[in-house]
Parts: C-alpha cells; sequence; structure tokens
C-alpha cells in the first residue's frame, strides 16, 4: 500500500517503563484448546456476518465493533473506509473465512497480574515464498457472554520457538520489570532500525518498510519519500514517555509467563511523518486514501499518518527479548 498511496509534485534511549503495582489476585488460567476453538468458531461467524455489512454497498465500519477492538479495530475501520472511498466491490468468498486453531500459547480465563481475560492463540501457517509463516491472533472477552473479540492478530516465521506457557504461573516484580525495560527497547527498534538489545528476526525491519520506504536504494526513489515513526503504547496520550508509563498488564501489553521467559503482546499507537525523500518537494495522499483519513488530498510539505502495531514478544529471564510475530496497519487519524 505504501508506495502506492504518496505523490510527489515539484522540484534516545530509556531504562524502561514502570511495572504495574498491582498484585496478582490468584493465578491464571489458560484456557483449554477446545474452550479456544469453540471461541474461534463463534468468532467466525460473527466475524463473517460482519464482512458482509462492511461490503458493498453498505461499507458500514460499525459492523466491526461487535468482534473486534484495538489495534484489530482500527484496521478494519481504515480498510473499509478505503473500500467505500475507492467502491470497492464486496470481497469475494469473504463470508466464509475461518481460523484453524492450533494451540493456545497463552492467556487467563480469569484476571490476573493485574489484566483482564484474554487468550493467545495459534491460527495455523501459511507458505509465501517459500517461507513458511504462523499466524497468532490476541482475543479478549466481549460484552456478551461467552464471546470474545480479536484485539490483535500477528504473523512470524514459523521456526521460531514460542516458550511454552506454564500454567499458574505469577509473575515476580523482576520479571515485570524486565517486561516493562522491553516496551521502550521495542518502540526505540521500530524508530531507528536494528536494535543490539533486541532480537527482531527481520519483522521490524517490515515495519519500518512500510512506514520508511528504505527497502533498497532503489525502492526508495521508486516511492520518493521517506518517513518516520514514533510510537507509544496502546491506549496512552500522545507524548507518553514509553520508559515511565505503567503498561504491564494493560491493553497495551498482555502477559503469560512461560518456561524461563514471559510472552507478551505489545500494541502500539504510532504516528508516521512522511515527507520527499529529498526535500524539496511537497508530497499528497491518492484520493482513497486522503478520504479514509479525513484529509483534503492536497498538497503539502509533510504528512503526519497514523499506523497501529501489534508484536508478540518473548522476553527472557536471561538474554534479549525475541519478537515472535507482528502486524501493522494504517488507521483513521483519532479525532477523525
Amino acid at each position: 500500500m505504501a508506495s502506492a498511496v504518496l505523490t510527489a509534485c515539484g522540484q534516545e534511549s530509556g531504562t524502561g517503563s514502570r511495572p504495574s503495582t498491582t498484585t496478582t489476585p490468584s493465578a491464571p488460567k489458560t484456557l483449554t484448546l477446545a474452550e479456544a476453538r469453540a471461541a474461534m468458531t463463534d468468532y467466525d461467524r460473527r466475524n463473517n456476518a460482519a464482512i458482509v455489512r462492511a461490503g458493498a454497498p453498505a461499507y458500514d465500519e460499525s459492523a466491526w465493533s461487535a468482534v473486534d477492538t484495538e489495534t484489530t479495530l482500527a484496521g478494519d475501520v481504515y480498510g473499509t473506509r478505503v473500500k467505500k472511498a475507492k467502491r470497492a466491490p464486496a470481497d469475494s468468498g469473504g463470508a466464509g473465512f475461518s481460523h484453524d486453531v492450533r494451540a493456545v500459547h497463552g492467556g487467563g480465563a480469569r484476571s490476573a497480574d493485574g489484566q483482564g481475560r484474554w487468550a493467545l492463540v495459534d491460527v495455523g501457517t501459511e507458505t509465501a515464498e517459500g517461507k513458511t509463516w504462523r499466524s497468532m491472533v490476541a482475543i479478549v472477552p466481549a460484552t456478551v457472554a461467552g464471546s470474545w473479540k480479536m484485539s490483535a492478530s500477528m504473523s512470524g516465521p514459523a521456526q521460531i520457538p514460542i516458550p511454552k506457557v506454564v500454567a499458574g504461573a505469577v509473575l515476580t516484580a523482576p520479571q515485570r520489570q524486565q517486561l516493562a525495560n522491553m516496551v521502550p527497547t521495542v518502540i526505540r527498534s521500530i524508530y531507528v532500525g536494528n536494535d543490539d538489545d533486541l532480537q527482531q528476526n527481520g519483522l521490524i525491519t517490515a515495519l519500518r518498510r512500510r512506514t520508511n520506504a528504505e527497502e533498497t536504494p532503489g525502492d526508495k526513489a521508486t516511492h520518493g519519500w521517506s518517513g518516520t515513526t514514533d510510537c507509544r503504547p496502546w491506549g496512552t496520550p500522545k507524548g507518553t514517555d514509553a520508559s515511565t508509563a505503567v503498561v504491564v498488564g494493560t491493553p497495551a501489553l498482555r502477559v503469560a509467563r512461560a518456561q524461563s521467559a514471559t510472552l507478551g503482546v505489545l500494541s502500539l499507537d504510532c504516528e508516521v511523518t512522511v515527507q520527499d525523500a529529498d526535500g524539496d518537494r511537497k508530497i499528497k495522499l491518492e484520493k482513497a486514501y486522503a478520504t479514509a483519513e479525513g484529509d483534503d488530498g492536497s498538497f503539502k510539505e509533510r504528512y503526519v499518518r497514523r499506523f497501529v502495531v501489534s508484536l508478540l514478544v518473548s522476553t527472557p529471564d536471561q538474554g534479549k527479548p525475541v519478537v515472535i510475530a507482528s502486524s501493522g496497519a494504517y488507521a483513521v487519524p483519532q479525532g477523525r
């Protein structure tokens, strides 16, 4: 999407977030595989209905709020607005989509470690360009009893191991602090590129290609633009300092203890500042994307766009955090 969206015209480091001070009332109970399959079967039924409502000719973006939340919902709404602006036809066969639940890697069936109920579900693999990718989703309870919403959908190389979740384990204070320290490390890596304090497996590099047009010098010249990406934890105000924010156990960072590591689904709200690569031309968004983002579509010196990110990160007791899976999507700027 990035390479076709923009047109040109004319000639830090933190010491780590504070962990939540909430004490754990009881150990988390991980969902069983059968429970996860039942939850996703129900989700697929409701999601397919939302796909129909959000498609042509209605383009009803409100349909997504019944099935999705957080970064997933933000991406859904944006995609629907773009399709509406393009008058795109309904997705062929979209109403028959289903998830192939393979495993449950973490989460709790009741509140634990200061966070609400959630689950991390492995929904299968797919092969593209000779590589096998694993798909993961995070789900949280809907207001309707027994139903779940998808808060994050991520993918990553299938060969990256996922630590085995320890049922009933709760986090110690040092483990929570390690998670808190991981957050600004990931944000810094997205901002500057590779970071020596993080094993990102090319996933953050791929996210940066979506927002910075830096795949190759030739590709950058084709795009004609460059961008910088500044992220903050999901649900926090603009200007939040990730090195001091309390995020562990919030929707920004849902966690599950595993063997010798802690799994976390980290969600970020990012601003992408885009300008001409050479700095001497104005740029504009293509009409459909400008309409979706509430912009007038005129040529400007720079654009500030919204980009939402979710990552599955394993933070080991010893060693660097490992990014296992990721996703990124443009979103409607807040207030538009």
